[in-house]
Protein backbone atom coordinates (compact mmCIF):
# COMPACT_ATOMS: atom_id res chain seq x y z
CA UNK A 1 0.00 0.00 0.00
CA UNK A 2 2.85 2.39 0.67
CA UNK A 3 3.87 2.31 -3.01
CA UNK A 4 0.42 3.45 -4.07
CA UNK A 5 0.51 6.36 -1.69
CA UNK A 6 3.85 7.43 -3.11
CA UNK A 7 2.39 7.56 -6.58
CA UNK A 8 -0.42 9.80 -5.43
CA UNK A 9 2.06 12.23 -3.94
CA UNK A 10 4.11 12.26 -7.12
CA UNK A 11 1.00 12.81 -9.21
CA UNK A 12 -0.05 15.68 -6.99
CA UNK A 13 3.33 17.31 -7.32
CA UNK A 14 3.22 17.03 -11.10
CA UNK A 15 -0.20 18.68 -11.15
CA UNK A 16 1.01 21.44 -8.84
CA UNK A 17 3.99 22.01 -11.11
CA UNK A 18 1.73 22.26 -14.16
CA UNK A 19 -0.56 24.70 -12.40
CA UNK A 20 2.37 26.83 -11.29
CA UNK A 21 3.80 26.85 -14.80
CA UNK A 22 0.44 27.80 -16.31
CA UNK A 23 0.02 30.53 -13.71
CA UNK A 24 3.43 31.97 -14.54
CA UNK A 25 2.63 31.93 -18.26
CA UNK A 26 -0.65 33.75 -17.63
CA UNK A 27 1.12 36.29 -15.44
CA UNK A 28 3.80 36.89 -18.07
CA UNK A 29 1.10 37.31 -20.71
CA UNK A 30 -0.62 39.96 -18.62
CA UNK A 31 2.70 41.71 -18.01
CA UNK A 32 3.47 41.75 -21.75
CA UNK A 33 0.00 43.10 -22.46
CA UNK A 34 0.50 45.95 -20.00
CA UNK A 35 3.87 46.76 -21.55
CA UNK A 36 2.31 46.84 -25.03
CA UNK A 37 -0.41 49.20 -23.79
CA UNK A 38 2.21 51.45 -22.25
CA UNK A 39 4.19 51.51 -25.51
CA UNK A 40 1.08 52.38 -27.52
CA UNK A 41 0.47 55.33 -25.24
CA UNK A 42 4.03 56.61 -25.66
CA UNK A 43 4.09 56.50 -29.46
CA UNK A 44 3.52 59.99 -30.80
CA UNK A 45 1.83 61.24 -27.62
CA UNK A 46 -1.46 59.74 -28.71
CA UNK A 47 -3.11 59.14 -25.34
CA UNK A 48 -6.04 61.58 -25.10
CA UNK A 49 -6.18 62.39 -28.81
CA UNK A 50 -6.44 58.72 -29.81
CA UNK A 51 -9.20 58.21 -27.27
CA UNK A 52 -11.20 61.09 -28.73
CA UNK A 53 -10.74 59.76 -32.26
CA UNK A 54 -11.93 56.34 -31.17
CA UNK A 55 -14.99 57.84 -29.50
CA UNK A 56 -15.88 59.68 -32.70
CA UNK A 57 -15.50 56.54 -34.77
CA UNK A 58 -17.54 54.45 -32.34
CA UNK A 59 -20.54 56.73 -32.41
CA UNK A 60 -19.34 59.83 -30.61
CA UNK A 61 -21.04 61.97 -33.25
CA UNK A 62 -23.64 63.10 -30.74
CA UNK A 63 -20.93 64.41 -28.44
CA UNK A 64 -19.39 66.32 -31.34
CA UNK A 65 -22.75 67.92 -32.13
CA UNK A 66 -23.15 68.95 -28.49
CA UNK A 67 -19.67 70.48 -28.48
CA UNK A 68 -20.45 72.50 -31.61
CA UNK A 69 -23.66 73.81 -30.06
CA UNK A 70 -21.81 74.89 -26.91
CA UNK A 71 -19.12 76.71 -28.91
Amino acid sequence: MEGGEGRKETYGKKEEGKERKEGKERQEGRKEGRERERERGKEGGEGKEKKEERERREGGKERDRERKKEN
